[in-house]
């Protein structure tokens, strides 16, 4: 797959995420995801937990790359990435128009990241 350099600047990967309520059908979303091994835990816009009806399970303590500490609101959903389906995924909500997929997802998977070329390749084994 190609990098999005739309996107992101500069160009990196990004995939479609199936969005639901966790052991639920309906209510979905698909979203663009930033794959991003950096990120403890993955990030979901706050917009899908109004669209979405997402029920708070609890709070989570986020320090961003200038090391203030910001107190988000967690949730448990369920992903579909490239066909294979995470379910209950804990992930954090933020004031953001694309999910984080962070090293809690991305653990899932072989990722392959060819810079030069700016392709990837994510599987499940």
């Amino acid at each position: 797959m190609k990098y999005n350099d739309v996107l992101l600047h500069p160009p990196g990967p990004v995939v479609n995420v199936l969005v639901r309520p966790m052991r639920r059908v309906n209510p979905a979303r698909t979203i663009q995801g930033e794959l991003d091994t950096g990120a403890d835990i993955s990030v979901i816009p706050e917009s899908v937990v109004f669209e979405l009806q997402l029920k708070r399970k609890e709070s989570v303590l986020m320090y961003g790359y200038d090391e203030n500490p910001t107190k988000r609101p967690v949730y448990r959903i369920d992903f579909e990435i490239l066909g294979y389906t995470l379910r209950a995924i804990r992930v954090a909500a933020a004031p953001r128009s694309t999910i984080l997929l962070g090293r809690d997802v991305l653990n899932h998977f072989i990722i392959t990241l060819d810079g030069k070329a700016q392709t990837f390749e994510m599987i499940d084994p």
